[in-house]
C-alpha cells in the first residue's frame, strides 16, 4: 500500500490510542468512531483497519469537542496525531466541506 505516510492514515490504531491516552467523554468517542466509519477511504481486509485522513479527523475532533464543551488535552492530541489540523481552514466530512476555525487550537 503506497500512501504518503502509513501512520497518518491508519485510524483504528489512532482510535485505540485515544481510548488509552485521552480522557474523553463517551459522546465524543462515539463521534470519533462515527467519523472514522463514514470517512474511511478504504479498509484493509487483512486487519480490518480503516483508513482516512488524519488531518480531517483531528479537525473534526477539535470542532466536536468545542461544540460539546468537552475538555480536550490539545497537547496530548497533537502528540497522538502529529499532523496539521484540517486543510487550510477546512476538512471533509463525507461529501461535505466543513469550515474549521483554526484561530484557537
Amino acid at each position: 500500500m503506497t500512501i504518503k505516510k502509513l501512520q497518518q492514515v491508519l485510524v483504528q490504531g489512532a482510535y485505540n490510542a485515544f481510548l488509552l491516552n485521552l480522557d474523553l467523554p463517551e459522546p465524543l468517542l462515539g463521534e470519533i468512531q462515527s467519523f472514522i466509519n463514514h470517512n474511511s477511504i478504504l479498509e484493509i481486509s487483512s486487519t480490518g483497519e480503516k483508513v482516512c485522513c488524519m488531518r480531517c479527523l483531528k479537525a473534526h475532533i477539535i470542532k466536536k469537542a468545542r461544540e460539546m464543551n468537552a475538555s480536550l488535552n490539545y497537547e496530548k492530541l497533537s502528540r497522538l496525531i502529529d499532523e496539521k489540523t484540517g486543510h487550510e481552514g477546512y476538512y471533509l466530512d463525507e461529501d461535505r466541506l466543513v469550515e474549521f476555525d483554526m484561530q484557537t487550537k
